[in-house]
This record gives C-alpha cells, sequence and structure tokens, in this order.
C-alpha cells in the first residue's frame, strides 16, 4: 500500500495545530494565576532537567528515524534494531535520571527552585518509555495524532478542574509529568504489540558513537535557548527566566506547526538518499523547503510588529514589556528554521555528522561566551541573551550553507530567489504596521495588521506561484 506524504504532512500539521490550540487555551490562564516568578520557576526547573533528558534520549529520534528507516522493509531486522536501540536508550536514561537528581540534591537542595527540580525527575520516567521515533519512522503518523489529542484533552479539561491559584502550583507541574508518561506509555504498548521486542544477538556497539554525535547535531537548543534560560536564572534572576520563556513558547508553538513541512519529509527524504534516488531527493527537499519558507517569512514578520500586543494578551499585563524580547524571537524564528532544513535535511541525511557537531559546538560555545560577558558587563537580560542567540545561530547558517555548496557540493541553495522572495514580501507588513497606528483597540489593531498583511501578501504572490505550490500533489511512493 501506498504511503502519501501529503496525507502524512496533514495529519502531522493537525497534530502540530492541536498542540497551538491547548496552548493558546491554557497559558494564559497559567501564566496569570501562578504569576511570573512561578512561572520563570517552572520554566528554569524544565530547562534544567531538558540538559540531562537530552543525554537520556542519546540522539534517538534523529538516529533512530534514520535507522529504522534502513530496515523498514524487514520485519527481523527491524524488531532487532529497534531493541538494540531501545535497550541503549533505557540504559542512558537511568544514567542521567540518577546524575540529574544528584546535581540537584548538591545544587539547589536549599533554593527556591528546588521542588519544582526534583519533579521534573518523572520526566526521566516518561523518558524511559518514548518510542515516538519509531512511529515516526514508518509514518503512523495517524495513530500519533489520535493518540496526542486524546491525552492533550485529557490534560485541558483535568487542569481547568484542579488548578485555581498559586497554590496549586505543584500540583500544576505533577499533572504535566504525569500526562507526558501517560502519552510515552500508550505508544510504548502500541509499539511493543506491533513491533515486539528481540534481545538475542543485540547490536549495540555500532550505534553508541554515531548516537552519542547525533545529540548535539538534533539538540542545538542545548548550547543555545536552553543555555539562555538556565543562565539567567543563575544571574538574572526568575523574572527573566519568565520573560524569556513567554516570548520562547509563543514562537515554539508557531514554528512547531511549521516545521511539520520539514520533519515530515525526513523519513522520505531517508529513503531517497539510500536507495540513491538522487533527482527525488531533490525534487522534495525543494518543495517543503519552498513551502515551509512561503509560510515562515510571513509568521515571522507578523508576530515581530505585533510583538507587544500579543505578548499581552498571552501573557497578561504582567509581561506588556516583553514586546521586544517576542520581537527578537522572532528573527530567531526564521535562522532556527533555516537552521533545521541545513541540518535535518541535508547534512544529517549525508551522515554529516561530526562536522553538524563541530559547527554546532563551536557557535554554541559563542553564544556562551557572548552570554558570559553581557553576565560580566551586568546587562545580562532575556533581551541580550536571545539576541546573542541570533547572532550565534546566523553565523552558524553561514558556516553551515559554505560548507554545504561548496565542499559537500549539494546542487541546491536555499537562499534562492525563489524562497527568499517571500520574505521581501512579507517586509511589507512593517510600514502596514504604522499606517494603523490611530487605533486605539488592541485587538482591532491586530485584526486589521492581520486581514490587510495577508491580502497583500497573497496580491504579490504571482498567480503561477500559489498554483504550482499548493495545488500540485506532491507524489505518491510505495
Amino acid at each position: 500500500m501506498s504511503v502519501s506524504i501529503k496525507k502524512n504532512v496533514i495529519a502531522k500539521f493537525i497534530l502540530n495545530l492541536f498542540n497551538i490550540i491547548i496552548p493558546l487555551l491554557v497559558a494564559p490562564y497559567i501564566y496569570r494565576v501562578l504569576g511570573a516568578d512561578l512561572n520563570g520557576r517552572i520554566n528554569f526547573a524544565d530547562s534544567l532537567s531538558q540538559y540531562f533528558i537530552i543525554f537520556a534520549n542519546f540522539g534517538i529520534y534523529q538516529y533512530g528515524i534514520r535507522e529504522i528507516n534502513k530496515v523498514r522493509n524487514n520485519k527481523e531486522m527491524m524488531r532487532k534494531t529497534f531493541s538494540s536501540l531501545y535497550l541503549i536508550t533505557f540504559i542512558t536514561n537511568i544514567i542521567a535520571a540518577v546524575s540529574y537528581v544528584t546535581y540537584v540534591i548538591f545544587r539547589y537542595s536549599n533554593s527556591v527552585v528546588y521542588i519544582a527540580c526534583m519533579i521534573t525527575t518523572v520526566n526521566f520516567f516518561a523518558t524511559a518509555f518514548y518510542v515516538e521515533w519509531v512511529n515516526e519512522a514508518t509514518e503512523n503518523y495517524q495513530f500519533i495524532t489520535i493518540k496526542t489529542i486524546l491525552t492533550r484533552f485529557l490534560y485541558t479539561v483535568i487542569l481547568f478542574a484542579i488548578i485555581k491559584s498559586s497554590k496549586d502550583f505543584v500540583s500544576y507541574l505533577i499533572l504535566i509529568m504525569v500526562i507526558n508518561v501517560i502519552n510515552n506509555l500508550i505508544s510504548f504498548i502500541y509499539i511493543a504489540k506491533k513491533i515486539g521486542f528481540d534481545f538475542s544477538d543485540l547490536i549495540l556497539k555500532k550505534h553508541i558513537k554515531p548516537m552519542f554525535l547525533t545529540i548535539i547535531i538534533s539538540n542545538s537548543q542545548l548550547l543555545f535557548v536552553q543555555l539562555d534560560k538556565v543562565m539567567l536564572g543563575e544571574s538574572a534572576g526568575m523574572l527573566q527566566v519568565s520573560y524569556y520563556s513567554i516570548a520562547q513558547k509563543i514562537i515554539t508553538m508557531i514554528s512547531t506547526l511549521l516545521l511539520s513541512v520539514i520533519y515530515v519529509t525526513i523519513p522520505r527524504l531517508s529513503v531517497y538518499l539510500a536507495q540513491k534516488q538522487h533527482e527525488k531527493y531533490y525534487d522534495l527537499l525543494k518543495q517543503s523547503v519552498e513551502v515551509f519558507m512561503m509560510l515562515l517569512f510571513p509568521s515571522a514578520i507578523g508576530i515581530m510588529v505585533l510583538s507587544k500586543y500579543i505578548v499581552t494578551i498571552y501573557g497578561g499585563a504582567e509581561y506588556s514589556g516583553t514586546g521586544n524580547v517576542l520581537a527578537v524571537f522572532a528573527v530567531y524564528m526564521i535562522t532556527y528554521g533555516i537552521e533545521t532544513i541545513l541540518t535535518n535535511q541535508i547534512m544529517y541525511l549525508k551522515r554529516k555528522e561530526k562536522k553538524q557537531m563541530l559547527f554546532t559546538s563551536m557557535f554554541g560555545v559563542l553564544n556562551f561566551i557572548l552570554n558570559i560577558v553581557l553576565v560580566k558587563l551586568h546587562i545580562f537580560n532575556a533581551l541580550n541573551a536571545i539576541i546573542t542567540t541570533v547572532i550565534a545561530d546566523a553565523i552558524l547558517i553561514l558556516t553551515q550553507y559554505i560548507y554545504i555548496k561548496y565542499i559537500l557540493k549539494v546542487q541546491y541553495s536555499i537562499f534562492a530567489w525563489n524562497n527568499m522572495k517571500y520574505l521581501l514580501i512579507s517586509l511589507i507588513f512593517i510600514p502596514v504596521s504604522f499606517v494603523f497606528k490611530f487605533v486605539n483597540n488592541q485587538y482591532i489593531y491586530i485584526v486589521l495588521n492581520i486581514v490587510t498583511d495577508c491580502i497583500i501578501y497573497f496580491m504579490f504572490i504571482p498567480k503561477k506561484q500559489k498554483e504550482r505550490i499548493l495545488k500540485r500533489k506532491i507524489r505518491k511512493v510505495e
């Protein structure tokens, strides 16, 4: 039976759209009920735990999809590969969990974030059952979508029922952890029944080194956004973490939705390269990137011009001064989107893990150094933290592009006119935003901007271009 990439994109899009709707319903309520300080503690604890969870996962998402795709037509080999990779991550999860608990006890036992940090240890239990990479490798997006919608719906109902004030801070954290466990456990049971385990003749050694390299490649946030939040918590206070985090969450919601176009093509692109079908690889790469750019640029520029209104509506008056942070995050949304393409659709699939790890490490360290300089100058805050991240990320993109074009000699330019023209059209949104400055009501102002921007955007896109992108069918592949 053939599997349509188009259907997978739609399923993934619906899933990510649902993952946007839920935060839009829940987050404004939580930000107002808990307040900036408690939200800062939660985000700090989450960022800290993510450092250890990244090593617990041991690069399994990216690496697992690639390896399962190699053997997806051989049930016996797929079972052995799955069993080997799962056992490795189960062991690394135990090591990471023990390391995290030990670190928290010695470092934060007398801190206001101690309780939040300890509760987040439940995340490691959830990670022990994480096998979503198998579902994505086999393009089982319908199951993922239905399961996630049900668990998120359950989470929303319970949250509004039990979280009433800042006194419910602990209950809120526990609820998040429990839902994560349920979500992962359902997938684990499903995959265990569908594929099963085979622990005979395990192949462990050959996977460890490439999985370790994948940790850095697939977790650039480790040395960028996550690093910023941890450093803000240590040197600038929980309020700055909260200001940074609210902007990050808004951007993450939109980015996750848009990146569906990129991530859903990775398994198929991997198959094309494995089968040496280079023409199909480049064709799908061009299609997915152009559609992504057509959505990315207007979304980012739109958020930028409306940033101060968005944070106020999303988080409340307490966050009204963080609009500039969100505006810079909108720029990061563009750099991160481009980096995701270069990293995941090109370098990783072409097995350039070592080079990618070198590039990411170099500019992640640059981000760290820039943050240290700002701390020493006593000007380190949420705004300056994301500015240094954008600078480091932009230089990373430039380095990747030069390597891909002149060393790998990949016959594709992400900065081609077909992609970048959407940025130029979207920049029209900036002068348009000044036209409606006379409007005092923020909701009317936002609606006027969005409606006008959408009309202008689609007017400037040539008719043939719209038909070519929106109407053409992405081929089905056996």
